[in-house]
């Protein structure tokens, strides 16, 4: 868990940049989701509008009273929309923010599952809201980073949740979203490096378009401006880091201080080499279409023939080794949250010789199909259910199993813990290992051994 904190003056971009990621889409799904307000009489957006403006105005002598916290979990981590919930509210709580008028958003537009939260730090006495402590008669006051740090900590542990020390993406041993705003927020690490950094991993998902690579690029904050003459015809581009509020107003362009020409940063970031890197991925994943497609159909079409025939799934872990034969990587894409936690609503392919990915529509696969066909024994349920420690019962949330029956319907089954039952808890836990490790179809003489020597090992 990782939690970044930045300040600024400007309420309505703050808001603005979370709220609309309502009405937008990614990957067919809906970009963001407001979850809930505190001391917000509606939820709607000119309401947090006007309620965190008033906060903010009763002390016109703090130059950036705006909060915007943003709040990411490993993607490992499988989180409902109830539970991230509690995780934003109590750490707000935890920083001294429970009384302040706040919104929590949570977003869907990468991987791992994370949350953005819009504030004010003026109480309502209209003094600027700081963590103190009193050491040796003198009052102290606490840096937001520090508390945000040993909060987080704290959050891991009661929510069982990833530690942010076991994430493999490092700057400079640091977090690259944590670079981003400790250099807006107090000046550290170099430009340069944090943007290069930037702009080559995206460059190494290989955008088809300046479109596409430009909405990347303000994943991680960053804003590509391009600079046109007179007839139209681009001349150069500089790139400018920038907080939550400020990606969609040009204004903060001109007189940025984390703004840098392309052609600085390296003689490949120019604005013409830019443009012919990108029509060359463009051209590269054309020409790869008709191999890729070969490849896929001869591990595919022996499965569905063998489904058809004898009613035999194929399990997704032996399928991701078919695959890894042909050059192959498949990407699972797995919903965050809703009815079924983690459940694969889609599959992506990525070719490893040219490093370009397919969806299925490209490859003209029908999702729905191919998914019939697999069992999915890589599926991840949240973390309270595996190693259960009784002494935190009153500390862990309700959790939601899935368990498939021979129709493939869907079948919720809400397994709500006790302290005064934990050996009904216990048996419900291993009945639940034993349901999963089921096929939804006919087995084999090997398969069946197979399933039963997976109970044992369970058991």
């Amino acid at each position: 868990m990782i939690a970044n904190i930045t300040t600024g003056n400007n309420v309505y971009n703050m808001v603005n940049y979370n709220h609309k990621k309502e009405n937008e889409e990614f990957d067919g799904e809906k970009k963001g989701l407001l979850l809930g307000v505190n001391n917000i009489s509606f939820n709607d957006f000119k309401t947090i509008i006007e309620t965190i403006s008033i906060s903010n105005n009763r002390n016109l002598n703090v130059s950036k009273p705006n909060l915007h916290i943003s709040i990411s979990f490993h993607k490992e981590d499988i989180l409902d929309n109830e539970t991230i919930y509690k995780i934003g509210e109590e750490y707000m709580r935890k920083m001294g923010y429970s009384d302040q008028p706040y919104a929590i958003y949570r977003h869907f537009d990468k991987e791992h599952p994370h949350i953005h939260i819009v504030s004010s730090q003026i109480d309502m006495l209209g003094k600027f809201i700081r963590q103190k402590e009193v050491v040796n008669g003198k009052t102290k006051y606490k840096k937001n980073y520090f508390v945000s740090q040993k909060i987080s900590r704290e959050l891991e542990d009661t929510y069982q949740i990833t530690k942010a020390d076991e994430k493999k993406e490092n700057f400079d041993n640091i977090d690259l979203s944590t670079a981003i705003n400790e250099h807006l927020e107090h000046g550290k690490h170099s430009l340069a490096a944090i943007m290069r950094k930037i702009i080559y991993e995206v460059l190494d998902k290989k955008p088809l378009d300046e479109n596409q690579f430009d909405k990347l690029l303000e994943e991680y904050q960053l804003r590509r401006i391009v600079i046109y003459d007179k007839n139209n015809k681009p001349t150069g581009n500089y790139f400018d880091l920038c907080s939550f509020e400020n990606l969609e107003n040009e204004n903060t362009v001109q007189n940025s201080s984390h703004r840098l020409n392309g052609s600085d940063l390296s003689s490949l970031l120019s604005v013409d080499n830019l443009h012919d890197t990108i029509l060359n991925f463009k051209l590269e994943k054309e020409n790869g279409l008709k191999n890729m497609m070969g490849r896929v159909y001869s591990v595919i079409n022996p499965i569905e023939a063998n489904f058809e025939a004898i009613g035999v799934t194929r399990r997704l872990s032996d399928l991701i080794v078919d695959f890894k034969k042909k050059g192959i990587e498949i990407q699972v894409k797995r919903s965050q949250t809703g009815n079924n936690p983690n459940a694969i609503y889609g599959l992506l392919f990525k070719s490893l010789d040219i490093e370009h990915i397919y969806s299925a529509s490209e490859l003209r696969i029908k999702t729905i199909n191919l998914l019939k066909v697999i069992e999915d024994d890589l599926k991840m349920f949240p973390k309270e259910a595996v190693g259960f420690d009784f002494s935190k019962l009153d500390s862990i949330p309700k959790i939601e199993y899935v368990k498939k029956n021979n129709n493939s319907k869907n079948l919720f089954m809400e397994a709500s813990f006790q302290k005064d039952n934990c050996s009904n808890s216990l048996s419900l836990i291993l009945d639940m290992f034993s349901s999963i490790s089921t096929p939804t179809q006919a087995l084999t003489q090997n398969e069946k051994k197979r399933v039963q020597k997976r109970k044992r090992r369970r058991l």
